[in-house]
């Protein structure tokens, strides 16, 4: 997931057509090199059985390259690129419910944006969700919180992906776009499988929790 994170701006991005499928297909492209060759070289550092008990394989293998200073100082690096890659989250979860609430579907309050064109009202009520959820796993330990924070998020966007793609194959037309929205829907549902139950559970729940105020809406 994180594909579609360069369209949900849309409409506030310089020239979106053309910068909009640049970040798409650059960002990807460049994401996937990244991560193969990362993950290759750490494969290729550490035996196996280090890997499977390691919390930091990324820091572990520079650690085993150049020493206890390097993997400090690389999960330094890692954690300024996750507070980075946070700011940017934020802000991206604000600008879903902003889009809902234009289309009707969320109360009109989402839909305000403050002198700079944020929608603030979207960004406390994001983060406000996110530190409950936190909150409700605390018996966790900070790697297990991750985990199920990253599979909470697949779940939450894999679904509306399943959806997507089963309303394109329905609705499709021509031979070739029905076969990729069959190949976009059984991926959805591959995908989904490997998740496990607790993820799924707890997004189908996420949204089941906003029917209520999208048929209020509607009514």
């Amino acid at each position: 997931i994180g594909l579609e994170a360069a369209t949900v701006p849309a409409g506030s991005v310089d020239d979106a057509p053309r910068t909009v499928a640049r970040a798409t297909v650059a960002g990807t492209a460049i994401a996937g090199i990244a991560t193969v060759l990362a993950c290759t070289t750490v494969l290729g550092l550490l035996p196996a059985d280090v890997l499977a008990r390691s919390s930091a394989p990324m820091a572990d293998a520079a650690a085993a390259l150049w020493g206890p200073a390097a993997g400090v100082l690389l999960a330094v690096v890692m954690a300024v690129s996750c507070v980075g890659a946070l700011n940017g989250w934020t802000l991206l979860s604000a600008q879903l419910p902003m889009a809902a609430a234009r289309d009707g579907v969320l109360p009109r309050a989402f839909a305000r944006e403050n002198g700079r064109g944020a929608p603030v009202f979207g960004v406390i009520v994001s983060c406000l969700l996110a530190t409950v959820l936190v909150i409700c796993n605390y018996n966790r330990s900070l790697v297990d919180l991750f985990k199920f924070s990253v599979l909470l998020s697949t779940a939450a966007t894999l679904l509306p992906y399943l959806a997507g793609a089963a309303a394109w194959l329905w609705r499709g037309n021509g031979g070739a776009s029905r076969l990729a929205a069959a190949g976009a829907l059984a991926f959805s549902l591959y995908a989904l499988g490997g998740i496990g139950a607790e993820a799924l559970l707890w997004g189908a729940g996420l949204i089941v929790a906003g029917l209520p105020i999208y048929f209020w809406l509607r009514r």
